[in-house]
């Protein structure tokens, strides 16, 4: 695992403690569940793969690491200073951050030229998600 910015993760320990509701952790995903989620992307084969909430970009330098040289990553994190936390840590041309809501992913990802995703992937809490209703 890359090392990171311990500001990132004092950004994220705020985030986490003061506003729960969007984070649903004080801290970021371990490395366990880092790599696991890494390896069920099967990052290698995709052209372009949508991160939602990547926070301070645990999941996203492993994907970027395992991803073609061709691939894009499109993340998507609701939270500013978080989004530009990620920013700092993660420094590849493969990446695009963005700021917003996943619930306008269409919409982001179209303003962007985004077609075809091949992986989403997401470390976001479960309950953070609702239920689809549709």
């Amino acid at each position: 695992m890359p090392s990171y910015d311990p500001r990132a993760f004092v950004t994220f320990l705020k985030k986490g403690i003061l506003e729960w509701e969007q984070t649903a952790s004080p801290v970021p995903s371990q490395r366990f569940l880092v790599q696991a989620m890494v390896e069920a992307a099967r990052p290698e084969s995709a052209g372009a793969i949508v991160e939602l909430g990547p926070g301070v970009g645990v999941m996203t330098q492993p994907l970027l690491d395992r991803m073609r040289k061709d691939a894009r990553l499109y993340t998507l994190e609701i939270d500013a200073p978080i989004n530009e936390a990620l920013l700092r840590n993660v420094v590849d041309p493969r990446l695009c951050a963005i700021l917003g809501s996943a619930e306008h992913i269409e919409t982001l990802c179209a303003e962007r030229g985004l077609g075809d995703v091949h992986r989403v992937a997401a470390l976001l809490k479960r309950w953070l998600l609702g239920t689809h209703q549709g």
